[in-house]
Protein backbone atom coordinates (compact mmCIF):
# COMPACT_ATOMS: atom_id res chain seq x y z
CA UNK A 1 0.00 0.00 0.00
CA UNK A 2 1.42 3.32 -1.03
CA UNK A 3 1.69 6.18 1.48
CA UNK A 4 3.88 7.57 4.24
CA UNK A 5 4.96 5.61 7.29
CA UNK A 6 2.50 7.56 9.41
CA UNK A 7 -0.39 6.53 7.15
CA UNK A 8 0.69 2.90 7.24
CA UNK A 9 0.95 2.96 11.03
CA UNK A 10 -2.47 4.63 11.37
CA UNK A 11 -4.04 2.01 9.08
CA UNK A 12 -2.47 -0.81 11.12
CA UNK A 13 -3.82 0.69 14.34
CA UNK A 14 -7.28 1.02 12.79
CA UNK A 15 -7.25 -2.66 11.74
CA UNK A 16 -6.19 -3.68 15.25
CA UNK A 17 -8.99 -1.59 16.76
CA UNK A 18 -11.59 -3.30 14.61
CA UNK A 19 -10.87 -6.62 16.31
CA UNK A 20 -12.96 -9.55 15.22
CA UNK A 21 -13.91 -9.06 11.55
CA UNK A 22 -16.36 -11.97 11.71
CA UNK A 23 -18.52 -9.97 14.13
CA UNK A 24 -19.18 -7.34 11.44
CA UNK A 25 -22.23 -7.92 9.30
CA UNK A 26 -21.57 -7.14 5.67
CA UNK A 27 -23.52 -4.07 4.62
CA UNK A 28 -24.33 -2.98 8.16
CA UNK A 29 -23.85 0.69 9.17
CA UNK A 30 -20.96 -0.24 11.49
CA UNK A 31 -19.14 -2.10 8.73
CA UNK A 32 -19.64 0.76 6.26
CA UNK A 33 -18.36 3.31 8.79
CA UNK A 34 -15.21 1.32 9.55
CA UNK A 35 -14.51 0.71 5.87
CA UNK A 36 -14.85 4.44 5.20
CA UNK A 37 -12.33 5.12 7.97
CA UNK A 38 -9.81 2.70 6.48
CA UNK A 39 -10.22 4.17 3.00
CA UNK A 40 -9.71 7.67 4.36
CA UNK A 41 -6.49 6.60 6.08
CA UNK A 42 -5.19 5.08 2.88
CA UNK A 43 -5.03 8.46 1.17
CA UNK A 44 -4.75 9.05 -2.55
CA UNK A 45 -2.99 6.07 -4.10
CA UNK A 46 -1.23 7.09 -7.33
CA UNK A 47 -2.12 4.95 -10.34
CA UNK A 48 0.90 3.63 -12.18
CA UNK A 49 0.63 4.58 -15.83
CA UNK A 50 1.74 2.33 -18.65
CA UNK A 51 4.46 3.42 -21.07
CA UNK A 52 3.82 3.31 -24.84
CA UNK A 53 6.56 0.68 -25.27
CA UNK A 54 5.00 -1.62 -22.64
CA UNK A 55 1.59 -1.18 -24.26
CA UNK A 56 2.97 -2.13 -27.69
CA UNK A 57 4.68 -5.20 -26.22
CA UNK A 58 1.42 -6.28 -24.56
CA UNK A 59 -0.52 -5.75 -27.80
CA UNK A 60 1.94 -7.85 -29.85
CA UNK A 61 2.21 -10.58 -27.21
CA UNK A 62 -1.57 -10.91 -26.96
CA UNK A 63 -2.12 -11.58 -30.65
CA UNK A 64 0.99 -13.78 -30.97
CA UNK A 65 -0.29 -16.10 -28.23
CA UNK A 66 -3.76 -16.47 -29.74
CA UNK A 67 -4.39 -19.36 -32.11
CA UNK A 68 -5.09 -18.57 -35.78
CA UNK A 69 -5.20 -20.86 -38.78
CA UNK A 70 -3.01 -18.63 -40.95
CA UNK A 71 -0.72 -15.67 -40.52
CA UNK A 72 -3.10 -13.59 -42.66
CA UNK A 73 -5.89 -14.25 -40.15
CA UNK A 74 -3.61 -13.05 -37.33
CA UNK A 75 -2.74 -9.88 -39.23
CA UNK A 76 -6.41 -9.27 -40.01
CA UNK A 77 -7.26 -9.45 -36.30
CA UNK A 78 -4.56 -6.91 -35.51
CA UNK A 79 -5.82 -4.59 -38.26
CA UNK A 80 -9.39 -4.81 -36.96
CA UNK A 81 -8.18 -3.82 -33.49
CA UNK A 82 -6.07 -0.95 -34.83
CA UNK A 83 -8.94 0.38 -36.95
CA UNK A 84 -11.65 0.39 -34.26
CA UNK A 85 -12.21 3.08 -31.67
CA UNK A 86 -15.16 1.69 -29.75
CA UNK A 87 -13.44 0.49 -26.53
CA UNK A 88 -12.54 2.32 -23.31
CA UNK A 89 -9.22 4.16 -23.51
CA UNK A 90 -6.94 3.44 -20.52
CA UNK A 91 -3.30 4.10 -19.64
CA UNK A 92 -2.90 1.83 -16.60
CA UNK A 93 -2.14 -1.88 -16.07
CA UNK A 94 -5.57 -2.97 -17.21
CA UNK A 95 -4.29 -2.81 -20.76
CA UNK A 96 -1.59 -5.38 -19.93
CA UNK A 97 -4.20 -7.97 -18.96
CA UNK A 98 -6.71 -7.35 -21.75
CA UNK A 99 -5.48 -5.46 -24.81
CA UNK A 100 -8.54 -6.73 -26.71
CA UNK A 101 -10.91 -5.07 -24.24
CA UNK A 102 -9.25 -1.65 -23.99
CA UNK A 103 -7.58 0.92 -26.25
CA UNK A 104 -4.29 2.65 -25.52
CA UNK A 105 -3.97 6.24 -26.77
CA UNK A 106 -1.72 6.48 -29.78
CA UNK A 107 -1.66 2.70 -30.39
CA UNK A 108 -4.97 0.99 -31.13
CA UNK A 109 -7.40 3.87 -30.69
CA UNK A 110 -7.66 4.38 -34.45
CA UNK A 111 -4.66 6.67 -34.85
CA UNK A 112 -2.43 3.88 -36.24
CA UNK A 113 -4.95 2.41 -38.67
CA UNK A 114 -3.06 1.40 -41.85
CA UNK A 115 -6.12 1.87 -44.09
CA UNK A 116 -7.18 5.18 -42.61
CA UNK A 117 -10.84 4.16 -42.14
CA UNK A 118 -11.66 3.93 -38.44
CA UNK A 119 -14.84 2.21 -37.24
CA UNK A 120 -16.51 3.73 -34.20
CA UNK A 121 -19.48 2.64 -32.15
CA UNK A 122 -22.68 4.20 -33.40
CA UNK A 123 -24.76 5.73 -30.62
CA UNK A 124 -28.53 5.29 -30.72
CA UNK A 125 -30.86 8.22 -30.62
CA UNK A 126 -33.73 8.40 -28.16
CA UNK A 127 -36.26 7.36 -30.81
CA UNK A 128 -34.10 4.43 -31.96
CA UNK A 129 -33.58 3.24 -28.40
CA UNK A 130 -37.32 3.40 -27.70
CA UNK A 131 -38.07 1.41 -30.85
CA UNK A 132 -35.48 -1.21 -29.88
CA UNK A 133 -36.89 -1.57 -26.37
CA UNK A 134 -40.42 -1.97 -27.75
CA UNK A 135 -39.27 -4.87 -29.95
CA UNK A 136 -37.64 -6.75 -27.07
CA UNK A 137 -39.63 -9.69 -25.65
CA UNK A 138 -41.53 -8.90 -22.50
CA UNK A 139 -40.62 -11.05 -19.50
CA UNK A 140 -42.49 -11.35 -16.26
CA UNK A 141 -44.86 -8.45 -15.83
CA UNK A 142 -46.89 -6.89 -13.07
CA UNK A 143 -48.87 -8.99 -10.62
CA UNK A 144 -52.39 -9.83 -11.58
CA UNK A 145 -55.08 -7.55 -10.16
CA UNK A 146 -58.08 -9.20 -11.80
CA UNK A 147 -58.73 -12.94 -12.12
CA UNK A 148 -61.64 -14.48 -13.99
CA UNK A 149 -63.12 -17.97 -13.77
CA UNK A 150 -63.62 -20.13 -16.86
CA UNK A 151 -66.42 -22.61 -16.30
CA UNK A 152 -65.58 -24.70 -19.37
CA UNK A 153 -62.06 -25.54 -18.23
CA UNK A 154 -62.66 -24.83 -14.52
CA UNK A 155 -59.50 -22.77 -14.33
CA UNK A 156 -58.50 -19.20 -13.47
CA UNK A 157 -56.91 -16.69 -15.83
CA UNK A 158 -55.68 -13.11 -15.69
CA UNK A 159 -58.28 -10.53 -16.64
CA UNK A 160 -58.32 -6.81 -17.33
CA UNK A 161 -61.20 -5.96 -15.01
CA UNK A 162 -63.77 -7.47 -12.68
CA UNK A 163 -61.59 -8.09 -9.62
CA UNK A 164 -60.69 -11.52 -8.30
CA UNK A 165 -63.29 -14.28 -8.69
CA UNK A 166 -64.40 -16.17 -5.58
CA UNK A 167 -62.83 -19.40 -6.92
CA UNK A 168 -59.47 -17.73 -7.70
CA UNK A 169 -56.59 -16.17 -5.81
CA UNK A 170 -53.28 -14.42 -6.61
CA UNK A 171 -50.21 -16.40 -5.51
CA UNK A 172 -46.84 -15.01 -4.39
CA UNK A 173 -45.61 -14.84 -7.98
CA UNK A 174 -48.55 -12.69 -9.01
CA UNK A 175 -50.33 -15.42 -11.02
CA UNK A 176 -54.02 -16.28 -10.97
CA UNK A 177 -54.49 -19.77 -9.55
CA UNK A 178 -57.49 -21.82 -8.48
CA UNK A 179 -58.40 -22.14 -4.82
CA UNK A 180 -58.45 -25.53 -3.13
CA UNK A 181 -62.17 -25.04 -2.40
CA UNK A 182 -63.00 -24.34 -6.06
CA UNK A 183 -65.18 -26.86 -7.93
CA UNK A 184 -63.31 -29.58 -9.80
CA UNK A 185 -64.00 -31.43 -13.01
CA UNK A 186 -65.52 -34.79 -12.05
CA UNK A 187 -64.14 -36.48 -15.17
CA UNK A 188 -60.59 -35.38 -14.35
CA UNK A 189 -60.94 -36.46 -10.73
CA UNK A 190 -62.19 -39.90 -11.79
CA UNK A 191 -59.37 -40.24 -14.29
CA UNK A 192 -56.82 -39.33 -11.62
CA UNK A 193 -58.21 -41.91 -9.18
CA UNK A 194 -58.18 -44.56 -11.90
CA UNK A 195 -54.53 -43.81 -12.62
CA UNK A 196 -53.66 -44.13 -8.93
CA UNK A 197 -55.43 -47.51 -8.70
CA UNK A 198 -53.74 -48.73 -11.87
CA UNK A 199 -50.32 -47.79 -10.55
CA UNK A 200 -51.03 -49.56 -7.26
CA UNK A 201 -52.00 -52.79 -9.06
CA UNK A 202 -48.93 -52.58 -11.26
CA UNK A 203 -46.73 -52.09 -8.20
CA UNK A 204 -48.14 -55.22 -6.55
CA UNK A 205 -47.75 -57.22 -9.78
CA UNK A 206 -44.10 -56.25 -10.09
CA UNK A 207 -43.46 -57.22 -6.49
CA UNK A 208 -45.04 -60.68 -7.05
CA UNK A 209 -43.03 -61.26 -10.22
CA UNK A 210 -39.81 -60.18 -8.59
CA UNK A 211 -40.43 -62.23 -5.47
CA UNK A 212 -38.19 -62.40 -2.46
CA UNK A 213 -34.44 -62.51 -3.05
CA UNK A 214 -33.17 -66.03 -3.61
CA UNK A 215 -31.02 -67.56 -0.90
CA UNK A 216 -27.48 -68.38 -1.93
CA UNK A 217 -26.99 -71.95 -3.08
CA UNK A 218 -25.27 -73.97 -0.38
CA UNK A 219 -23.15 -77.04 -1.07
CA UNK A 220 -24.57 -80.48 -0.32
CA UNK A 221 -21.41 -81.25 1.64
CA UNK A 222 -19.26 -78.87 3.68
CA UNK A 223 -16.59 -77.04 1.73
CA UNK A 224 -14.18 -77.90 4.48
CA UNK A 225 -15.04 -81.04 6.41
CA UNK A 226 -13.80 -81.59 9.99
CA UNK A 227 -10.19 -82.70 10.10
CA UNK A 228 -10.76 -85.41 12.71
CA UNK A 229 -12.38 -88.64 11.69
CA UNK A 230 -15.45 -90.06 13.38
CA UNK A 231 -16.80 -86.64 14.35
CA UNK A 232 -20.50 -85.94 14.14
CA UNK A 233 -21.35 -83.34 11.50
CA UNK A 234 -24.29 -82.00 13.49
CA UNK A 235 -22.09 -81.50 16.56
CA UNK A 236 -19.46 -79.76 14.48
CA UNK A 237 -22.05 -77.34 13.13
CA UNK A 238 -23.52 -76.71 16.57
CA UNK A 239 -20.28 -75.18 17.88
CA UNK A 240 -19.51 -71.91 16.16
CA UNK A 241 -16.06 -71.11 14.87
CA UNK A 242 -15.71 -68.04 17.08
CA UNK A 243 -16.23 -70.20 20.18
CA UNK A 244 -13.17 -72.34 19.42
CA UNK A 245 -10.08 -71.13 21.27
CA UNK A 246 -7.31 -73.29 19.83
CA UNK A 247 -6.04 -74.31 16.41
CA UNK A 248 -6.96 -77.96 17.07
CA UNK A 249 -10.57 -77.09 17.93
CA UNK A 250 -10.78 -74.73 14.93
CA UNK A 251 -9.61 -77.53 12.61
CA UNK A 252 -12.53 -79.69 13.75
CA UNK A 253 -15.10 -77.03 12.81
CA UNK A 254 -16.89 -76.67 9.52
CA UNK A 255 -15.65 -73.83 7.32
CA UNK A 256 -13.46 -72.55 10.15
CA UNK A 257 -10.11 -70.87 9.65
CA UNK A 258 -7.48 -70.26 12.34
CA UNK A 259 -5.51 -67.02 12.32
CA UNK A 260 -2.30 -67.36 14.33
CA UNK A 261 -1.09 -64.67 16.72
CA UNK A 262 0.71 -61.81 15.01
CA UNK A 263 1.72 -58.14 15.31
CA UNK A 264 -0.38 -55.49 13.56
CA UNK A 265 0.75 -51.86 13.54
CA UNK A 266 2.92 -52.42 16.60
CA UNK A 267 0.19 -54.18 18.58
CA UNK A 268 0.08 -57.85 19.53
CA UNK A 269 -3.01 -59.63 18.15
CA UNK A 270 -3.99 -62.97 19.68
CA UNK A 271 -4.87 -65.95 17.53
CA UNK A 272 -8.54 -66.54 16.79
CA UNK A 273 -10.88 -68.83 14.88
CA UNK A 274 -13.21 -67.29 12.31
CA UNK A 275 -15.70 -68.28 9.63
CA UNK A 276 -14.58 -68.71 6.07
CA UNK A 277 -16.61 -67.18 3.25
CA UNK A 278 -19.68 -69.27 2.33
CA UNK A 279 -20.70 -70.61 5.72
CA UNK A 280 -22.24 -74.06 5.47
CA UNK A 281 -25.84 -74.59 6.59
CA UNK A 282 -26.90 -78.19 7.10
CA UNK A 283 -30.62 -77.36 7.14
CA UNK A 284 -30.46 -75.53 3.79
CA UNK A 285 -28.45 -78.35 2.23
CA UNK A 286 -30.86 -81.05 3.46
CA UNK A 287 -33.87 -79.08 2.25
CA UNK A 288 -32.33 -78.67 -1.18
CA UNK A 289 -31.29 -82.29 -1.44
CA UNK A 290 -34.86 -83.35 -0.52
CA UNK A 291 -36.23 -81.57 -3.60
CA UNK A 292 -33.96 -83.53 -5.94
Amino acid sequence: MAGTQAQKKAAANARAAIGNQAALVRGSPAAKTRMAQLRALRGNVPVKTLSPRAAKVAFTKHYNKRSYKTSRARQAAKTRDLCTANKPVVTDRRYLRSPHRYDYPGLDDGSQCPKGKVHTKRSLSAAQKAALVSRLPKRGGAAAEHCEWHQASMRCAKASSGGVHEHCRVNRKGHCVKKASAPKDSARVARGKANVDRLAVARVTRAVKKGSPKAPAMPSVPRRAPAGKGLNLQESLATRCTARTSAEECAQGVNCSWTPAHTHKGKEVAGKCGNKRGRYSLAVAQARDAKK
